[in-house]
């Protein structure tokens, strides 16, 4: 994952298993994480390890709204 390295990501979803998962990786390779989420099937605790991280930031939104 070193050609994502420095780079900031979107991940949709983040507050799921396999989405904050990923954003653990992501953050792990380097890059600036922004996790959006709704939380209408993910949940908080999910991402809450991160939340320390300054590269990382929880956005709630419904992504079939405009950002």
């Amino acid at each position: 994952m070193h050609e994502y390295r420095n780079k900031r990501i979107r991940v949709i979803g983040g507050a799921g298993f396999l989405g904050a998962n990923l954003c653990g990786r992501l953050l792990a390779g380097g890059c600036e994480v922004i996790c959006v989420d709704n939380f209408y099937t993910g949940t908080r605790g999910n991402p809450r390890h991160l939340l320390e991280d300054p590269m990382f930031e929880v956005l709630r939104h419904d992504v079939t709204l405009p950002l």
